[in-house]
C-alpha cells in the first residue's frame, strides 16, 4: 500500500497490530472516502463495520484482506477467521479482495527481499 499510494487513507477493521502497521505506514485511519478497505483477522467482527467496509468498497476503496484463512482454532474451537469475513463483503459489495498475506507470492518476494534472501533454482 505504502508503495502503491504514499501517505494514503484507510479504514482498517483488524486487531491494534493491523491498524498501528497501517498508520505507522504513513496512513491515516478514515471512515471518510479511503483509498483501501483493510481487513483483517479479529475477534470483534460487528455487522456495522462490516457493512461499512462494504459500502466504502462499492464507493471504490481497494480492498485488501491479510490472508483467505475461512477459519481459526481458538481454546473454544474453530471460528470464522479473515477469509470467511472477506468472502461476505466480497459477496455484498460484487469486489474481489487482494489477499497480502500468506500465500500470495508478492508478500513471500518482499519478505525475502527485505531480508536479503535470494533462492536459487535447482535444475
Amino acid at each position: 500500500m505504502k508503495r502503491q499510494k504514499p501517505e494514503g487513507t484507510a479504514f482498517v477493521i483488524g486487531e491494534s497490530g493491523l491498524t498501528e502497521a497501517v498508520h505507522n505506514a504513513g496512513y491515516i485511519l478514515t471512515d471518510i472516502d479511503p483509498d483501501y478497505m483493510v481487513l483483517g483477522e479479529t475477534f470483534m467482527y460487528n455487522f456495522e463495520q462490516i457493512t461499512k467496509g462494504v459500502r466504502l468498497v462499492m464507493q471504490g476503496a481497494h480492498f485488501i484482506a491479510t490472508n483467505p484463512d475461512p477459519n481459526g482454532p481458538t481454546d473454544r474451537g474453530i471460528v470464522p477467521a479473515c477469509g470467511a469475513m472477506a468472502a461476505l463483503i466480497e459477496k455484498a459489495s460484487g469486489k474481489s479482495p487482494f489477499f497480502i498475506g500468506k500465500p500470495n507470492p508478492l508478500m513471500l518476494r518482499t519478505a525475502l527481499s527485505y531480508l536479503g534472501v535470494h533462492l536459487r533454482m535447482r535444475s
